[in-house]
């Protein structure tokens, strides 16, 4: 039978000191508060997943984009409507003959393209 070596479990050890020595030498920072643009009351809450509570500028776009901070309906597990949010990005200028391909990032559910949909 083949004799194992038993593994010393102090290997892990030395980097995860590192990290934690690292990471709390930069400081620990509260997350600041989200701005008046997300504070919403349940009575604001109204229409149908997808309808747009707040719309903005966003001015962060990438340089030759326009960019929008958007504020819409939609559902939670139960069926109850609660706000969500997200950032639309599209090029500046008029779109190309036959227009342009609609491409995202991350999860889009249904009432995300009817948000986008509604955009000036």
């Amino acid at each position: 039978m083949a004799k194992y070596k038993k593994r010393s479990n102090v290997g892990w050890m030395l980097p995860a000191l590192a990290i934690t020595a690292a990471f709390l030498a930069g400081g620990w920072t509260e997350p600041s508060e989200p701005g008046a643009f997300y504070q919403v009351e349940a009575e604001e809450i109204t229409g149908s997943p997808g309808d747009i509570l707040r719309i903005e500028p966003f001015n962060d776009a990438p340089q030759g984009a326009q960019a929008w901070r958007v504020l819409y309906v939609s559902t939670d597990m139960t069926g109850k409507a609660i706000p969500v949010s997200g950032v639309i990005i599209a090029p500046g200028g008029a779109a190309p003959a036959g227009g342009r391909p609609v491409v995202w990032h991350g999860r889009m559910a249904p009432p995300a393209w009817r948000a986008a949909a509604r955009l000036p």
